[in-house]
């Protein structure tokens, strides 16, 4: 409400109201004689920052006041104090709702505490935020926030702490990192040693965040600058991994921030599965010889646990006597001339932490004349693809050719001897 007061030289009629430049209706004005004329506003929308201003004017008078629209404060709530240092604490809290009063009328927030050994007090908060210092540890703080504007004032509800249990400490620094093939070494520095502190390092596979394997280490006191460290097992070999780590007071407090990732990549180790092999017999017709091409597969990164830089191929006729031929490979294929009776061939392959476990394979003498005589064409179900035979003699296996090494079966084929 707002009333205006004039001489009475004055004509009530010729009096008008205006806010922000708007000329107000009559219907506002609910009193009005010789000298004064009032007015109610109401649903007001919150002030611009400089205020509104309200007039009262006629032709021979003008005059009015800066209006500020606002809300009384809403309560802070959800207080939350933290302490890395042990000696001053940080307090933060949710202010609500802006109440639209600026300059004088805005909001002013103090952090108030009482201390168990009697000691209380106030500091002044910047906005949702303030400090206070000197703590003692083996003290209890009971704390709350009070808000005042020109509307009214509140109090959030009391929060009780130790510096301990508000204690979060800074996030390791210097983590170093040592690789072997299935397992990390991890070693950092920890501000506070002489507290008894637990950490926890995480190791994820890099750009694999679903996947994660945290080993939690239970600290011990440590006297100042010493490092912690520990074991991080079970990991992949030859595999990249992020690695960060965090602490926290053993029995009270909160955790730090993880520290900054570090990048690190397990170690080269042996291959865990044998190549995938298979055989061609090539018959040159002209000089009726018979040749054996012996193709693989190369080993998926989870399976070759490394870069493989070589093959090794066996090839032996299981004759007394006989000495095994060693080949290195650094190709997936090689052919060489049937000369014995049978071969059985084992490859391997090799990457810097070791060889594979052997793929084998028994190569039987084939006449060149012999031939399978009967073909028919099999059509599959959509799921697989049924061959039936009879063999032709006895100690001979059968090998899917279908076209191309690159090509794949419809479905499941057995290699029946």
């Amino acid at each position: 409400m707002a009333t205006c007061h004039y001489s009475t030289d004055a004509i009530a009629g010729n009096i008008q109201w205006n806010y922000n430049n708007t000329v107000l209706s009559n219907e506002v004005i609910i009193y009005r004689n010789l000298t004064s004329s009032t007015i109610r506003l109401t649903n007001l929308k919150p002030s611009r920052i400089n205020g509104d201003n309200l007039i009262c004017h006629s032709s021979s008078m003008w005059c009015g006041t800066i209006l500020y629209v606002g809300e009384r404060p809403e309560t802070p709530k959800t207080l939350s104090c933290k302490t890395s240092d042990l000696i001053n604490l940080h307090c933060t809290w949710d202010r609500g709702e802006d109440t639209n009063l600026q300059f004088k009328n805005e909001s002013t927030y103090r952090l108030h505490f009482n201390v168990s050994n009697g000691k209380s007090g106030s500091v002044k908060a910047a906005g949702s935020y303030a400090s206070l210092g000197l703590l003692k540890r083996n003290q209890t703080y009971t704390l709350w926030v009070e808000v005042f504007n020109a509307l009214g004032h509140r109090s959030s509800a009391p929060l009780k702490l130790t510096p301990l249990s508000a204690f979060q400490p800074s996030p390791p620094q210097n983590v170093t990192i040592s690789p072997g093939v299935v397992f990390i070494n991890v070693t950092w520095r920890v501000e506070h040693a002489e507290l008894e502190l637990r950490c926890e390092v995480c190791a994820q596979e890099t750009n694999k965040w679903q996947s994660k394997t945290v080993v939690r280490l239970q600290a011990f006191p440590l006297k100042p600058q010493l490092s912690m460290g520990t074991t991080v097992e079970a990991l992949i070999p030859y595999t990249p991994y992020d690695v960060s780590v965090r602490c926290r007071h053993n029995t009270d407090g909160q955790w730090s921030s993880w520290s900054n990732v570090k990048p690190t990549q397990t170690k080269e180790g042996a291959p865990s599965k044998a190549p995938s092999l298979w055989r061609n017999f090539i018959r040159t017709e002209k000089t009726n010889n018979t040749s054996i091409m012996l193709v693989w597969k190369p080993l998926k990164q989870a399976e070759a646990h490394g870069l493989v830089h070589s093959y090794h191929l066996h090839l032996s006729t299981g004759t007394a006597g006989s000495v095994p031929k060693k080949v290195t490979l650094n190709a997936n294929e090689t052919t060489f001339h049937l000369k014995y009776g049978g071969l059985r061939a084992e490859l391997r392959a090799e990457t810097s932490g070791g060889l594979s476990p052997p793929s084998s394979l028994f190569i039987p003498v084939i006449d060149p004349t012999d031939s399978i005589k009967h073909r028919r064409r099999v059509v599959g179900d959509g799921k697989c693809i049924k061959l039936n035979w009879s063999p032709r003699f006895a100690a001979i296996s059968y090998i899917w050719n279908g076209s191309s090494w690159s090509s794949r079966p419809l479905g499941k084929v057995d290699g029946r001897k």
